[in-house]
Protein backbone atom coordinates (compact mmCIF):
# COMPACT_ATOMS: atom_id res chain seq x y z
CA UNK A 1 0.00 0.00 0.00
CA UNK A 2 1.30 3.39 -0.99
CA UNK A 3 1.05 5.36 2.24
CA UNK A 4 3.49 7.92 3.60
CA UNK A 5 3.96 8.82 7.25
CA UNK A 6 2.53 12.28 6.51
CA UNK A 7 -0.67 10.79 5.05
CA UNK A 8 -1.03 8.37 7.95
CA UNK A 9 -0.75 11.18 10.51
CA UNK A 10 -3.25 13.24 8.54
CA UNK A 11 -5.63 10.28 8.45
CA UNK A 12 -5.29 9.76 12.21
CA UNK A 13 -5.94 13.44 12.96
CA UNK A 14 -9.05 13.50 10.79
CA UNK A 15 -10.26 10.27 12.39
CA UNK A 16 -9.89 11.88 15.82
CA UNK A 17 -12.09 14.78 14.77
CA UNK A 18 -14.83 12.70 13.17
CA UNK A 19 -15.30 9.04 14.06
CA UNK A 20 -13.76 9.24 17.53
CA UNK A 21 -16.04 12.13 18.43
CA UNK A 22 -19.00 10.26 16.94
CA UNK A 23 -18.20 7.24 19.09
CA UNK A 24 -17.97 9.34 22.24
CA UNK A 25 -21.46 10.67 21.56
CA UNK A 26 -22.81 7.11 21.86
CA UNK A 27 -21.19 6.29 25.19
CA UNK A 28 -24.55 5.87 26.92
CA UNK A 29 -25.08 2.68 24.88
CA UNK A 30 -21.38 1.79 24.69
CA UNK A 31 -19.97 2.01 28.21
CA UNK A 32 -16.72 0.34 27.15
CA UNK A 33 -16.01 2.96 24.50
CA UNK A 34 -12.96 4.30 26.33
CA UNK A 35 -11.14 0.97 26.03
CA UNK A 36 -11.44 1.14 22.25
CA UNK A 37 -10.45 4.80 22.15
CA UNK A 38 -7.44 4.10 24.39
CA UNK A 39 -6.33 1.39 21.99
CA UNK A 40 -6.53 3.95 19.18
CA UNK A 41 -4.73 6.71 21.07
CA UNK A 42 -1.93 4.37 22.19
CA UNK A 43 -1.04 3.50 18.60
CA UNK A 44 2.36 4.76 17.50
CA UNK A 45 3.21 4.98 13.82
CA UNK A 46 6.90 5.26 12.92
CA UNK A 47 8.62 5.52 9.56
CA UNK A 48 10.88 2.52 10.17
CA UNK A 49 7.91 0.28 11.06
CA UNK A 50 5.35 1.89 8.77
CA UNK A 51 3.89 -1.29 7.15
CA UNK A 52 3.38 -3.07 10.48
CA UNK A 53 2.22 0.04 12.33
CA UNK A 54 -0.19 0.93 9.54
CA UNK A 55 -1.71 -2.53 9.60
CA UNK A 56 -2.39 -2.23 13.33
CA UNK A 57 -3.81 1.26 12.88
CA UNK A 58 -6.23 0.20 10.15
CA UNK A 59 -7.47 -2.73 12.22
CA UNK A 60 -8.36 -0.47 15.15
CA UNK A 61 -9.77 2.19 12.82
CA UNK A 62 -12.13 -0.40 11.37
CA UNK A 63 -13.22 -1.53 14.84
CA UNK A 64 -14.16 2.08 15.57
CA UNK A 65 -15.96 2.46 12.25
CA UNK A 66 -17.91 -0.79 12.66
CA UNK A 67 -18.85 0.18 16.24
CA UNK A 68 -20.31 3.44 14.95
CA UNK A 69 -22.15 1.66 12.13
CA UNK A 70 -23.70 -0.93 14.44
CA UNK A 71 -24.82 1.69 16.95
CA UNK A 72 -26.29 3.82 14.14
CA UNK A 73 -28.11 0.94 12.43
CA UNK A 74 -31.73 2.13 12.00
CA UNK A 75 -33.26 -1.27 11.19
CA UNK A 76 -32.50 -2.67 14.64
CA UNK A 77 -31.53 -0.38 17.50
CA UNK A 78 -28.67 -1.69 19.61
CA UNK A 79 -29.54 -0.98 23.24
CA UNK A 80 -26.15 -1.93 24.66
CA UNK A 81 -22.75 -2.74 23.15
CA UNK A 82 -19.85 -4.41 24.97
CA UNK A 83 -16.31 -4.46 23.63
CA UNK A 84 -13.52 -7.02 23.83
CA UNK A 85 -15.69 -9.50 25.70
CA UNK A 86 -13.76 -12.27 27.53
CA UNK A 87 -14.85 -15.85 26.92
CA UNK A 88 -14.93 -18.75 29.37
CA UNK A 89 -12.02 -21.17 29.70
CA UNK A 90 -9.11 -19.05 28.62
CA UNK A 91 -7.83 -15.80 27.20
CA UNK A 92 -10.02 -15.64 24.08
CA UNK A 93 -12.14 -12.54 23.44
CA UNK A 94 -14.89 -11.56 21.00
CA UNK A 95 -14.82 -8.00 19.74
CA UNK A 96 -18.44 -6.97 20.24
CA UNK A 97 -21.45 -8.23 22.20
CA UNK A 98 -24.59 -6.40 21.09
CA UNK A 99 -27.86 -6.41 23.01
CA UNK A 100 -31.13 -5.75 21.18
CA UNK A 101 -34.71 -5.86 22.39
CA UNK A 102 -35.40 -9.43 21.24
CA UNK A 103 -31.97 -10.92 20.49
CA UNK A 104 -28.23 -10.64 21.02
CA UNK A 105 -25.25 -10.75 18.65
CA UNK A 106 -21.63 -11.70 19.13
CA UNK A 107 -19.57 -10.09 16.40
CA UNK A 108 -15.90 -10.42 15.54
CA UNK A 109 -14.35 -7.88 13.16
CA UNK A 110 -11.39 -8.78 10.97
CA UNK A 111 -9.55 -6.53 8.55
CA UNK A 112 -8.15 -8.36 5.55
CA UNK A 113 -4.98 -6.70 4.33
CA UNK A 114 -3.51 -9.17 1.86
CA UNK A 115 0.10 -10.18 2.16
CA UNK A 116 1.92 -12.54 -0.23
CA UNK A 117 2.49 -15.37 2.23
CA UNK A 118 1.65 -18.28 -0.04
CA UNK A 119 4.01 -20.28 -2.22
CA UNK A 120 3.99 -18.42 -5.50
CA UNK A 121 5.40 -21.32 -7.50
CA UNK A 122 2.67 -23.68 -6.27
CA UNK A 123 -0.08 -21.15 -6.85
CA UNK A 124 1.23 -20.22 -10.28
CA UNK A 125 1.29 -23.87 -11.31
CA UNK A 126 -2.30 -24.33 -10.13
CA UNK A 127 -3.56 -21.22 -11.88
CA UNK A 128 -1.81 -22.11 -15.11
CA UNK A 129 -3.27 -25.62 -15.10
CA UNK A 130 -6.83 -24.68 -14.10
CA UNK A 131 -7.47 -21.27 -15.60
CA UNK A 132 -4.66 -20.01 -17.78
CA UNK A 133 -3.58 -22.25 -20.65
CA UNK A 134 -1.08 -19.65 -21.82
CA UNK A 135 2.17 -19.19 -19.86
CA UNK A 136 2.12 -16.68 -17.02
CA UNK A 137 4.48 -13.77 -17.48
CA UNK A 138 6.74 -13.74 -14.46
CA UNK A 139 6.96 -10.02 -13.85
CA UNK A 140 7.08 -8.81 -10.26
CA UNK A 141 3.86 -6.87 -10.81
CA UNK A 142 1.95 -9.90 -12.13
CA UNK A 143 3.35 -12.11 -9.40
CA UNK A 144 2.26 -9.71 -6.69
CA UNK A 145 -1.17 -9.25 -8.27
CA UNK A 146 -1.92 -12.97 -8.31
CA UNK A 147 -0.69 -13.48 -4.78
CA UNK A 148 -3.00 -10.74 -3.56
CA UNK A 149 -5.89 -12.24 -5.52
CA UNK A 150 -5.39 -15.58 -3.75
CA UNK A 151 -4.62 -14.55 -0.19
CA UNK A 152 -7.90 -12.90 0.97
CA UNK A 153 -9.99 -16.03 0.43
CA UNK A 154 -7.59 -18.10 2.50
CA UNK A 155 -7.71 -15.50 5.27
CA UNK A 156 -11.51 -15.65 5.27
CA UNK A 157 -11.27 -19.38 5.90
CA UNK A 158 -8.68 -18.97 8.65
CA UNK A 159 -10.62 -16.24 10.47
CA UNK A 160 -13.84 -18.25 10.15
CA UNK A 161 -12.22 -21.26 11.81
CA UNK A 162 -10.87 -18.98 14.54
CA UNK A 163 -14.34 -17.53 15.21
CA UNK A 164 -15.97 -20.96 15.24
CA UNK A 165 -13.54 -22.03 17.97
CA UNK A 166 -14.58 -19.03 20.04
CA UNK A 167 -18.27 -19.78 19.50
CA UNK A 168 -17.70 -23.32 20.76
CA UNK A 169 -16.74 -21.85 24.14
CA UNK A 170 -20.14 -20.19 24.51
CA UNK A 171 -23.46 -21.69 25.50
CA UNK A 172 -25.78 -21.50 22.51
CA UNK A 173 -28.94 -19.87 23.82
CA UNK A 174 -32.12 -18.88 21.96
CA UNK A 175 -32.10 -15.56 20.11
CA UNK A 176 -28.30 -15.48 20.02
CA UNK A 177 -26.62 -14.79 16.66
CA UNK A 178 -23.00 -14.92 15.55
CA UNK A 179 -21.69 -12.51 12.92
CA UNK A 180 -18.21 -12.35 11.43
CA UNK A 181 -17.56 -9.00 9.77
CA UNK A 182 -14.75 -8.57 7.27
CA UNK A 183 -13.33 -5.14 6.46
CA UNK A 184 -11.75 -4.29 3.12
CA UNK A 185 -11.02 -1.31 0.92
CA UNK A 186 -12.82 -2.50 -2.23
CA UNK A 187 -9.52 -2.56 -4.14
CA UNK A 188 -7.26 -5.31 -2.79
CA UNK A 189 -10.40 -7.45 -2.65
CA UNK A 190 -14.09 -6.62 -2.91
CA UNK A 191 -17.48 -7.76 -1.71
CA UNK A 192 -17.93 -10.40 -4.41
CA UNK A 193 -15.09 -12.45 -2.97
CA UNK A 194 -16.72 -12.51 0.45
CA UNK A 195 -20.20 -13.09 -1.00
CA UNK A 196 -18.97 -16.20 -2.79
CA UNK A 197 -17.33 -17.48 0.38
CA UNK A 198 -20.43 -16.73 2.48
CA UNK A 199 -22.61 -18.57 -0.02
CA UNK A 200 -20.48 -21.69 0.23
CA UNK A 201 -20.24 -21.55 4.02
CA UNK A 202 -23.96 -21.00 4.60
CA UNK A 203 -25.34 -23.35 1.93
CA UNK A 204 -22.53 -25.84 1.26
CA UNK A 205 -22.75 -25.05 -2.46
CA UNK A 206 -20.46 -22.77 -4.47
CA UNK A 207 -21.82 -20.09 -6.76
CA UNK A 208 -21.48 -21.43 -10.28
CA UNK A 209 -19.15 -18.58 -11.29
CA UNK A 210 -17.04 -18.60 -8.13
CA UNK A 211 -13.45 -18.46 -9.49
CA UNK A 212 -12.04 -19.86 -6.25
CA UNK A 213 -14.36 -22.85 -5.86
CA UNK A 214 -11.76 -25.44 -6.75
CA UNK A 215 -8.77 -23.87 -5.05
CA UNK A 216 -10.98 -23.23 -2.01
CA UNK A 217 -11.86 -26.89 -1.77
CA UNK A 218 -8.20 -27.84 -2.07
CA UNK A 219 -7.26 -25.35 0.65
CA UNK A 220 -9.85 -26.83 3.03
CA UNK A 221 -8.66 -30.33 2.28
CA UNK A 222 -4.99 -29.45 2.75
CA UNK A 223 -5.75 -27.86 6.12
CA UNK A 224 -8.21 -30.63 7.09
CA UNK A 225 -10.87 -28.02 7.77
CA UNK A 226 -14.53 -28.94 8.22
CA UNK A 227 -16.71 -25.97 9.04
CA UNK A 228 -19.03 -26.28 12.04
CA UNK A 229 -21.53 -23.88 10.42
CA UNK A 230 -22.04 -22.04 13.71
CA UNK A 231 -21.79 -18.56 12.17
CA UNK A 232 -25.12 -17.07 11.14
CA UNK A 233 -24.05 -14.13 8.98
CA UNK A 234 -21.02 -12.57 7.34
CA UNK A 235 -20.84 -8.79 7.34
CA UNK A 236 -18.95 -6.64 4.86
CA UNK A 237 -17.53 -3.22 5.75
CA UNK A 238 -15.82 -1.23 3.02
CA UNK A 239 -13.74 1.89 3.54
CA UNK A 240 -11.57 2.96 0.64
CA UNK A 241 -7.92 3.82 1.08
CA UNK A 242 -7.28 7.20 2.75
CA UNK A 243 -11.03 7.75 3.29
CA UNK A 244 -12.33 8.50 6.76
CA UNK A 245 -15.96 7.52 6.26
CA UNK A 246 -16.89 3.99 5.31
CA UNK A 247 -18.38 3.53 1.83
CA UNK A 248 -20.94 0.88 2.68
CA UNK A 249 -21.82 -1.83 5.14
CA UNK A 250 -23.82 -5.01 4.58
CA UNK A 251 -24.61 -7.08 7.69
CA UNK A 252 -25.47 -10.15 5.61
CA UNK A 253 -23.41 -10.21 2.43
CA UNK A 254 -24.71 -12.61 -0.22
CA UNK A 255 -24.69 -12.74 -4.00
CA UNK A 256 -27.95 -11.71 -5.69
CA UNK A 257 -29.38 -14.61 -7.63
CA UNK A 258 -29.56 -14.13 -11.37
CA UNK A 259 -33.01 -14.35 -12.90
Amino acid sequence: MSYSLRLVKQFKNEYDQTLIEALKSKKDRFPGYQELIDKWENLRVQEKNLPQDLKALLEVANHISVANVLLDEPRARCELMEYDVPLPQGTEHIDFHLHYKDFMIYCDVRTIQPEPKNSWEAYKAFMQKEYLPEPIEETPEEEEKRRIMYRPRALMVDYTVEFEKKIALLENTPNLLFVLTFCGDGHDWDSRLLADFAEYYLTGVHNTDDPYAKIGAEYLESKKIVFKKSINYFGYHERQKNNIEYKWYDPNIRRKKRK
